[in-house]
């Protein structure tokens, strides 16, 4: 979930080459219009669900990092398990994999139609657990990946949110 391309920025500052996907094209119009200065970049729309064939599409199938930000969150159990499974196929022999999301503190919490006064709309996500993302996670990439560095993005004092926090897991093969 590449968005209006604020990673990228980053990534391409530093001289990666650097491939974006979001299933929203207003916001992968946004990233074309935030990135415009680097020539070194593929921004692509698609979903998550989808991810090998969009990237097959344009002859982009394996990378030495994958960055997958805030997406999970988004995804049924289905097509999590899917998820995890296709990031493994994209994945280098040698490669980082960086998964940050919005995970609940202690349990699972769902949230179904719920209306955002933030975002004007109804809203649905799935916050799993820190523990439930990292026993799935374990389960299907720790076979290959090695777990280096976990934690939360910020100290607890600077969120308002109670049950979720932002957490993230980087694995190294």
């Amino acid at each position: 979930g590449c968005g209006i391309g604020r990673w990228g920025e980053y990534l391409l500052s530093e001289g990666y080459y650097y491939v974006g996907i979001d299933g929203s094209s207003n916001l992968i119009d946004r990233a074309k219009d935030n990135l415009s200065e680097f020539q070194n970049k593929k921004l692509l729309v698609g979903y998550f669900q989808d991810l090998k064939n969009v990237l097959a599409s344009q002859g982009k199938t394996h990378f030495d990092y994958v960055f997958i930000n805030g997406v999970f969150m988004y995804l049924n159990d289905v097509d999590y398990d899917k998820a995890l499974h296709d990031v493994l196929d994209v994945c280098k022999q040698n490669c980082t994999i960086y998964s940050k999301e919005s995970m609940g503190i202690e349990k699972r919490l769902t949230l179904n139609d719920i209306y955002s006064a933030g975002l004007k709309q109804d809203y649905s996500a799935i916050y799993r657990s820190i523990q439930e993302y990292k026993e799935t996670q374990s389960k299907i990439w720790g076979t290959s990946f090695k777990l280096i560095s976990e934690g939360r993005l910020f100290d607890e004092e600077l969120t308002s949110r109670k049950e979720t926090t932002d957490y993230y897991f980087v694995w190294k093969r």
